[in-house]
């Protein structure tokens, strides 16, 4: 996270955001995260995954992910692109459309502290 592009504030907005969403659906952001940031392969869209690339590599059912889903499109912190079957996840949250959780990311790893901690257990006074 640098200063002059993400404020704590936005960071701490993103992740009120994610407070109402499931803790499943918390946690399937975080893989979302994962394979777009660190996944397989540079043949996708940049920042961007892919839906069967999802599924494959979690283990839901698309009938079982597809709700998860529509909870983070609700609270705002993920958009579905293109149609189906070739839908792309992208992580959104800032005010322009980037990536906030790609900049938690980086404040946990600068801070030492556990990333799952912001966003799954939505462990806001780390920010500090």
């Amino acid at each position: 996270m640098t200063e002059t592009t993400t404020t704590y504030d936005q960071l701490r907005m993103f992740l009120e955001k994610l407070r109402p969403v499931s803790e499943q659906a918390r946690k399937l952001l975080l893989h979302i995260h994962e394979l777009v940031h660190h996944g397989r392969g540079d043949d996708r869209r940049p920042g961007a995954c892919y839906l069967p690339e999802l599924y494959e590599s979690c283990g839901l059912d698309p009938d079982k992910m597809y709700p998860k889903l529509k909870e983070l499109v609700e609270a705002n912190v993920i958009v579905l692109e293109e149609k189906y079957p070739f839908e792309d996840v992208r992580i959104v949250g800032g005010a322009n459309g980037e990536d906030l959780l790609y900049a938690a990311e980086e404040f946990c790893k600068r801070e030492n502290i556990p990333f799952r901690d912001l966003v799954v257990e939505i462990q806001i006074e780390k920010l500090k």
